[in-house]
């Protein structure tokens, strides 16, 4: 499967404790090099929980070039991890570029004092 930046996919996402998983969807951020070039995505959590509206950027399906989101949602840009390709189960979607864009700028927000 060919994954690009803006990529909402269903992945089986691993618990603290490595031994346990639950399938939930992420939205990938890293660039087309680490995504061609390695084995590895850098992803933000995805959820439709309000209480982490603070901290993210909501997301409808307007918001999509193609696919289908069941709920409106929420990009935790505060919440990003490096995954590996191998806990991919299926694409769900693709963002469209001004939403993508601004998730890219609240992501960068994360890091600024």
């Amino acid at each position: 499967m060919n994954i690009d930046k803006g990529d909402l996919l269903l992945v089986n996402f691993p618990f603290t404790n490595f031994e346990d998983f639950k399938r939930r969807p992420v939205l990938v951020v890293s660039g087309e090099v680490v995504n061609k070039k390695t084995r590895d995505l850098v992803v933000c959590a995805v959820t439709t929980n309000p209480i982490h509206r603070d901290f993210g950027v909501g997301i409808s399906q307007d918001d999509l070039s193609e696919g289908h989101l069941k709920k409106d949602s929420i990009v935790k840009t505060s919440h990003i991890a490096t995954i590996s390709k191998s806990i991919v189960i299926k694409r769900i979607g693709t963002l469209n570029e001004d939403k993508m864009e601004e998730i890219l700028e609240s992501l960068c927000g994360v890091f600024k004092d």
